[in-house]
């Protein structure tokens, strides 16, 4: 299978596949928290495949492109980790999932943080204002019998809630979860399971999310890991605070950093 155009998929996709690529301008999209299943020998992503759950196991991967579960988790004021509406004189708070969220925060931190598969949760609105909520990250699980080579990105971000200058802002989603298995994690791309920046006026930055690795023999040192919370908002821009970070565990280290 080779995807150049636009492949979009309304809710699950299940397949499998010899050979399943995504040439450089081709997108494989799930809308809403469409769910993508697929096994194949090959997997060749030079595009972008999208989804709220990217499940996907192969012999081989070179992904150049980018697995996109960003904002697809848990929508505006849900998910086990759903952020808190403090009062009308504040902005709104952001969603915890592996980090807390900031200002108000959302409940208690949950998942596993070594075998991560959940979804980040939702920012809450802000009441008084009208705001909306950011959305949390979705999840990827990439299992890898062989090498993955990892030129582009893996991506579980929260995103941010809506706010003005003449408004609280609401609260951020938390990130997602990324899990990885492989022999070799190989190049200098970048996985990220970062929380959404919190949106002015005084909104809160979601949680980071959580991150989990797997590989047998080496982790290349230029990949660039991100699990960090959201900024929260001042009055214009980032304040100097952030959600609490989310969790990066190394399994052939034996580590769980938090990253704060």
């Amino acid at each position: 299978v080779s995807i150049a155009g636009l492949f979009e998929i309304n809710d699950v996709l299940t397949a499998t596949s010899t050979t399943f690529e995504v040439t450089s301008g081709g997108a494989v999209t799930g809308t809403g928290m469409a769910e993508i299943t697929l096994t194949t020998e090959a997997l060749i992503v030079d595009g972008t495949m999208s989804g709220s759950t990217l499940d996907i196991s192969a012999e081989s991967a070179v992904v150049s492109g980018t697995l996109n579960a960003n904002g697809t988790g848990f929508g505006p004021a849900t998910g086990p980790g759903a952020g808190v509406y403090c009062s009308s004189g504040t902005g709104a708070g952001g969603a915890s999932y592996g980090g807390t969220g900031g200002v108000c925060g959302g409940t208690s931190t949950y998942g596993d943080p070594l075998l991560p598969f959940e979804l980040g949760s939702g920012g809450a609105n802000h009441a008084g204002y009208g705001t909306t909520g950011g959305h949390g990250g979705g999840r990827i699980r990439l299992i890898v019998d062989t090498d993955l080579t990892l030129d582009g990105e893996l991506a579980a971000k929260g995103s941010s809630g809506t706010g003005s200058s003449s408004a609280y802002g609401a609260g951020a989603g938390s990130g997602g979860s990324i899990q990885v298995h492989s022999v070799n994690i190989l190049g200098a791309g970048n996985i990220s399971a970062k929380g959404g920046n919190g949106t002015i006026v005084q909104g809160g930055g979601g949680g980071g999310g959580r991150i989990a690795l797997y590989y047998t023999t080496s982790l290349d040192p230029q990949i660039t890991l991100e699990a960090k919370g959201g900024c929260n908002a001042a009055s214009s821009g980032c304040s100097s605070s952030s959600a609490g970070g989310g969790t990066i565990y190394d399994d052939q280290q034996g580590t769980t950093i938090t990253d704060d």
